[in-house]
């Protein structure tokens, strides 16, 4: 891992230590409308924090629900440690793969390998959310790879080639500044 991946980690070790610090009520639901979009099974949330959507997939009817996270400090249990470019799990090892407003909290070199491992671990579906915004927190910015819609877009297509693409505006269908993409893989 190189230095500034080391470094953007580490903020979330302070993050983490405020207990406001989580997915926000219309981030969630959106995110919930969102699973009910793809087929069940099993799942794996890259980035899962509190692990929040870890208890609303297992309440929605998925199995085998498990999450990565890379804040050392929430691991445990169900929550493995490890990154979103290098999961810690084999090929096509679950359904559906999720990823909610966690790419923009990535730099952007980090980005593409990042979706490039959700293809690789899911099996039928992949739903990834993010924020096109700043947003500071104790003065340091917690998405320094934030990028348009359009752009997030763009990777997310090519990374996906082949796939059916649903892109949801988040502002428009939930009130909420983030948007989604369901992608169903062949």
């Amino acid at each position: 891992m190189t230095p500034e991946q080391k470094a953007e980690i580490a903020k979330y070790d302070d993050a983490y230590k405020l207990a406001w610090y989580r997915m926000g009520a219309s981030r969630r639901n959106m995110a919930n409308e969102m699973l009910l979009d793809v087929p069940g099974g099993s799942l794996l949330d890259v980035g899962c924090g509190r692990g929040e959507m870890l208890e609303d997939a297992e309440r929605l009817g998925f199995s085998n629900v498990l999450g990565v996270e890379a804040t050392a400090s929430l691991c445990g249990g169900r929550v493995m440690q490890g990154v979103a470019w290098r999961l810690p799990v084999d090929d096509r090892s679950f359904d559906v793969v999720t990823m909610f407003d966690v790419i923009e909290h990535l730099l952007h070199d980090d980005q593409l390998p990042a979706l490039t491992e959700l293809r690789r671990v899911a099996r039928s579906a992949v739903i990834v959310t993010a924020a096109d915004y700043s947003h500071v927190v104790s003065g340091v910015e917690l998405h320094p790879g934030r990028r348009t819609y359009q752009d997030f877009d763009d990777m997310i297509r090519l990374v996906f080639a082949g796939a059916s693409v649903t892109y949801c505006d988040g502002l428009k269908r939930w009130g909420t500044r983030s948007a989604g993409w369901r992608v169903l893989l062949p």
